[in-house]
């Protein structure tokens, strides 16, 4: 009896022991799991920011490419109107903005107009336009052709017979959309303009002209 109650006393200690072994291995686990639950909040904090400043970083991109765009823009104008840009801005003052269209040029639109007071062949008065770096001014709408309206006299504008074709722009494309005209036409006739109608003329005689070049319009950043 007294062997089999010793050994139970035994057992019981060895339970006892295994009891606290086993409590202070939940009670580390416990620990452990709040150690991770805490590092899982500052994990999700840490989130939560970088979130936050990925949305910053591409608000920013998209600000910077839309500046990136307005700059490439306003270097190409700028670059087109390179060997001409005198004409538009004072280089001796560097501060003062340049201005969309070249002295004793008329705006309209996005656009700028010369409108000569010497007389030459349209071939010859096309060259001019060139010098200048514009071209013979190309009709677009009616609205164009009615802001060269009250002007008496004639002047070429970028516009030619072309047989089997007929009248056509300077860029190619055919006469549409405005007044044409007379059918009366054939090759060695260019186009000019009186009054608000679009007429013709041999290209060989001696008219004012009509120059037409882009307008310097730099976009504000």
């Amino acid at each position: 009896m007294e062997g089999d109650l010793q050994q139970l006393r035994s057992n019981n200690r060895n339970l006892t022991e295994e009891k606290e072994q086993i409590q202070e291995e939940i009670s580390q686990i416990e620990q452990h799991c709040s150690s991770l639950a805490s590092d899982n909040n500052q994990l999700k904090e840490n989130y939560t920011v970088l979130t936050n400043y990925n949305n910053h970083l591409q608000k920013n991109y998209s600000i910077t490419a839309k500046q990136k765009d307005v700059l490439q823009k306003n270097y190409k104008a700028v670059l087109d109107k390179s060997h001409h840009l005198t004409s538009y801005c004072d280089t001796n003052e560097i501060q003062k903005p340049c201005r969309p269209c070249p002295q004793d040029w008329e705006p309209f639109n996005s656009n700028c107009y010369f409108i000569s007071m010497e007389q030459k062949s349209w071939k010859d008065s096309r060259i001019e336009c060139l010098k200048l770096g514009a071209d013979l001014v190309i009709m677009e709408s009616k609205e164009e052709q009615g802001f060269f309206n009250g002007k008496n006299d004639n002047h070429w504008i970028g516009l030619t017979y072309v047989e089997k074709k007929g009248w056509i722009w300077l860029d190619g494309r055919s006469l549409t959309g405005l007044q044409k005209p007379s059918s009366y036409s054939r090759n060695g006739y260019c186009g000019i303009v009186q009054w608000w109608h679009i007429s013709w003329q041999t290209c060989d005689k001696k008219a004012r002209w009509i120059c037409e070049t882009r307008a310097l319009l730099l976009n504000h950043l």
